[in-house]
């Protein structure tokens, strides 16, 4: 008896312990949802290289060296490419890879034991033996239409298309790029059942370069949480994939957990509502793309320096207005300016203008200085492939930092200090931070400072998602807010060439840059502060990618030991924050002039103005 008690009683535990192990891992199966519809996705599309084996049937057949056993099928549609000479870095002379051309795109009809048999769909020109091909899609580029789910159901369905965004994205083949989906479809009157029609697939096609839609509905299946999902081709309106998983919808809908050394948010009480009041305003009859403030003459008395695409302003600001007092132009249809900086690096008593241009597809930015008791501004050099921006510090130390671009792309890696020595501006220390920041790093949108009183410095960014990152000089992040800020609509695409038929969504084709605006680091009556623009998105903050922007504003964070503090922000104003500028007035208080570009008339117009706002910082 005691033995038989003993079993059942080991039976019972063993019962127990199976239950347990089958509710965990039921657990982690519905909560890994998510992930597993997009292993399905990419599982459908396997990466597969391979060779031209021969041309037959007066070109229209193709053999390649792909067989039986490997990831090719009837039906897969591949690229044809053909290498040629090796890219060479011209100044640390290593291999970067070989030049591609694009032949065109073929589709296997057999697969053999040996070898496969191809079409040829279309070409630019003949396919030649030893050509490679490859899949089409190395890296997949999706728009996440808008989730449905069943009557009945009571699902955030917006949260949860973010969900679907970041689960995509997280996948190194996978790509939702930053483009408003539901804005576009509401912009051309359009609903999600309307989105299949050809017709409208193909005006999707012309706005933006992507492989796929995903479409989604969330159902209930004997009392689980089930999303059916079908991935459809652009190019045709082909449903190339469709199933189900079942899912959890509270861990689907959660935000990605942070570390718990991570500060995410930065909202804070009300204790600074008097601490910015509104004093002015003006408008003009021009799109502003940046403006700085500094002394250029040397008199003690700041003035404002305006740009456009091809125009430099200068203004002085006295009794509530701006007072145009000089312009310098450029032809327009040769030059583009990017952005405008001004400080005396050069020591002399007089700040220096440091306009970064675009001239056709590459930079050609230059540096303007007024001579003593000379009338005009001149160029004290010119033609220098760079971006500026200058950075300061609490005290209004100015550094001026300086970023190369790349052969084929907007931004070459490496953000430099550049220093006035012996009659020259010259690079001199290259900044540690693009070593464990996991992204592109622009010198727009960038900060340097101590932030947490230890006298170190920290480096402010921007990141790719729009967040604001604050890491230690060894790499820590110590901030990532979860509110979005700058998002500012426009683009650089320096650099970026021209070119024929090619796949757009492929990793290695360069894309424009979003510009990001202005961190500014300032201290007011012994506290310190960051200035941050906050732009708006059409939709909410639940559409990270969405670049239609409804209006804007400017937030200060308080700098403490804890941390950063919202504690006020400038009431939302019609259209995108484009620049802005804090500057002493007196010893007592401060300004904060900020300027907002927007329609003349109303959304989806081509005409802009803008619009200064005034307020006294006290």
């Amino acid at each position: 008896m005691p033995k038989l008690s003993l079993y059942r009683r080991s039976l019972l535990s063993v019962f127990a312990v199976l239950l347990l192990i089958s509710f965990w891992t039921n657990s982690i199966w519905a909560a890994g949802g998510l992930d597993r519809m997009a292993e399905q996705i990419e599982a459908s599309f396997p990466v597969v290289k391979g060779h031209v084996l021969a041309v037959e049937g007066e070109g229209v057949e193709v053999l390649i060296d792909l067989k039986k056993g490997q990831a090719v099928n009837p039906g897969d549609v591949l690229k044809v490419l053909r290498l040629g000479l090796q890219i060479v870095h011209p100044v640390t002379g290593e291999v970067v890879g070989r030049k591609e051309t694009d032949i065109g795109t073929i589709e296997v009809v057999e697969v053999r034991t040996n070898y496969s048999v191809a079409r040829v769909r279309d070409t630019l020109q003949p396919i030649q033996n030893g050509d490679t091909v490859q899949s089409r899609f190395r890296k997949m580029v999706f728009l996440v239409a808008p989730v449905m789910q069943e009557e009945g159901l009571r699902l955030d369905t917006q949260a949860l298309g973010l969900s679907l965004e970041r689960t995509l994205n997280q996948r190194p083949r996978m790509e939702v790029p930053a483009f408003g989906l539901q804005a576009w479809m509401l912009e051309h009157g359009l609903q999600l059942a309307d989105l299949m029609a050809p017709q409208n697939l193909a005006l999707l096609d012309q706005e933006i370069d992507i492989d796929f839609l995903l479409l989604s509905k969330v159902e209930t299946v004997k009392g689980q949480t089930v999303l059916r999902y079908r991935v459809v081709a652009v190019e045709d309106g082909a449903v190339l994939q469709e199933s189900r998983v079942v899912f959890d919808e509270h861990l689907a809908l959660a935000a990605p957990k942070q570390d718990d050394r991570v500060q995410t948010d930065l909202g804070g009480g009300k204790r600074g509502q008097d601490l910015v009041h509104f004093v002015a305003k003006q408008e003009f009859d021009f799109a502003l793309v940046d403006f700085d403030v500094g002394d250029l003459d040397g008199d003690g008395e700041p003035e404002f320096v305006f740009i456009d695409r091809h125009q430099v302003m200068i203004y002085r600001y006295a009794r509530g207005r701006y007072d145009k007092v000089g312009v310098i132009r450029v032809k327009p249809e040769f030059n583009r300016f990017l952005a405008v900086d001004v400080a005396d690096i050069n020591g002399n008593g007089r700040a220096e203008i440091f306009v970064t241009n675009q001239s056709g597809k590459e930079l050609s930015s230059f540096i303007l200085e007024r001579a003593p008791d000379a009338p005009r501004f001149q160029k004290i050099a010119t033609g220098l492939k760079r971006y500026f921006r200058v950075i300061r510090s609490y005290k209004g130390e100015a550094k001026l930092l300086t970023q190369h671009q790349d052969l084929e792309k907007p931004f070459k890696p490496g953000i430099f200090t550049m220093h006035y020595s012996k009659g020259e501006y010259v690079e001199k220390t290259r900044l540690k931070i693009d070593t464990f920041l996991d992204q592109t790093v622009t010198l727009y949108g960038l900060a340097l400072e101590d932030t947490n009183f230890d006298k170190s410095i920290e480096i402010i960014v921007l990141d790719n998602d729009y967040k604001l990152r604050v890491y230690s000089a060894d790499g820590k992040m110590l901030v990532k807010s979860d509110e979005y800020y700058g998002h500012d609509p426009r683009q650089i695409d320096v650099g970026l060439k021209d070119q024929p038929y090619v796949d757009f969504t492929d990793p290695y084709i360069p894309k424009a840059v979003r510009y990001r605006g202005r961190l500014t680091m300032v201290e007011n009556r012994d506290q310190r502060f960051l200035l941050v623009p906050k732009n708006h998105r059409l939709g909410g903050s639940w559409l990270s990618n969405l670049v239609v922007i409804n209006n804007s504003s400017l937030e200060f964070l308080a700098v403490t030991k804890e941390g950063l503090e919202q504690v006020y922000e400038t009431q939302k104003q019609k259209g995108y924050l484009a620049a802005y500028q804090a500057m002493d007035v007196g010893t007592s208080r401060k300004q904060v002039h900020v300027a907002m570009v927007s329609d003349k008339g109303g959304l989806f117009k081509d005409e802009k103005m803008t619009t200064f706002f005034v307020y006294d910082w006290r």
